[in-house]
């Protein structure tokens, strides 16, 4: 099944590296989709990160945050708020989705300011649930571009 060509037909996925179910979850998600799930660490450059995150953004339609334990502390937490705040002043349309069973994960004020975000759990049948989610989350936000 194929989309209209808008924009660049592709979304950020600003999450932690070390959540390999969230991945998973995003990458089946865009199976099929002929939008493209960007992961800025599946690119190989010699720009500095911040640099790349920027030109990234400029160039996505949107993006798509993960809250975890993994994502909500030290650098991590820092990148995906600084992806946060540079998608909003751009204009994109930004998505989040904060992992439900954790009493660890600390959703970042600034989040709260510019979007809502949707609960997941970290489960077999949650995952499963995300990634339908995410699947209907990025044929909606293209249908209305």
């Amino acid at each position: 099944m194929g989309f209209s060509i808008i924009g660049s037909n592709q979304i950020l996925i600003s999450h932690s590296s070390k959540d390999d179910n969230v991945i998973s979850a995003v990458d089946q998600a865009f199976d099929g989709l002929g939008k493209k799930a960007y992961f800025v660490e599946r690119e190989i450059t010699g720009t500095p990160p911040a640099k790349k995150i920027d030109e990234v953004i400029n160039e996505s339609d949107g993006i798509f945050a993960f809250l975890t334990p993994n994502s909500t502390v030290g650098d991590t937490r820092d990148w995906i708020v600084f992806e946060m705040g540079i998608a909003f002043a751009r204009g994109k349309k930004v998505y989040a989705w904060k992992e439900r069973s954790s009493s660890t994960v600390d959703v970042p004020r600034f989040l709260e300011q510019i979007t809502t975000y949707r609960d997941f759990e970290p489960t077999v049948q949650g995952m499963f649930k995300l990634t339908n989610e995410l699947k209907k989350t990025a044929k909606k936000f293209y249908s209305l571009l």
